[in-house]
């Protein structure tokens, strides 16, 4: 089975469509997104022929989904949408965010592996997986985390070092 959104390129009509359609592909395997088109179709609407890009493919134990408005290569909308439904297959949202600005992201979730343009890094999943009950949560946590990053970081600069102390552990 293979199903398409209707969203013309709308990130927010193709993010209602994964979510009312996901199920429908039994359990996912694997996602492809590119920054170039991985299906282009005409489509024809009040006399005018025009192209609609499919740049998300999500694959699945019952079928294939094609997205129109998710994508990867920029910091946009597109790549935000991607970076959502990444995050929601279990990829960790600071990865998914940081992979969507490549040219091309592959997440198998057979193996655990992110492919970013054709670099490999391979996640041990289960222990990255984080039970929320919402995107916002995830959200916050990540931004809490990476906050606290930052403030380290700020805070070694300032004292001219590395932060790591004469016996090579970190304070």
């Amino acid at each position: 089975m293979i199903i398409k959104d209707e969203g013309h390129g709308i990130t927010e009509k193709s993010l209602e469509f994964w979510q009312v359609s996901k199920h429908r592909l039994g359990n996912i395997l694997a996602v492809v997104v590119t920054a170039k088109p991985l299906l282009v179709e005409q489509r024809k609407d009040c006399g005018i022929t025009y192209d609609v890009e499919y740049n998300f493919t999500a694959q699945g134990t019952a079928g294939v989904i094609y997205l129109s408005g998710c994508n990867c290569g920029y910091g946009g909308e597109g790549p935000n949408g991607t970076a959502k439904i990444l995050a929601e297959l279990g990829l960790p949202f600071v990865a998914a965010r940081a992979a969507v600005l490549s040219q091309k992201v592959e997440f198998d979730l057979q193996t655990d592996t992110l492919l970013v343009d054709g670099k490999k890094y391979e996640f041990p999943m289960s222990d990255l997986r984080r039970e929320v009950s919402s995107y916002d949560d995830l959200l916050y946590e990540i931004e809490y985390e990476r906050g606290m990053e930052v403030k380290r970081e700020m805070r070694n600069a300032r004292r001219g070092d590395d932060g790591e102390d004469d016996d090579g552990e970190y304070y």
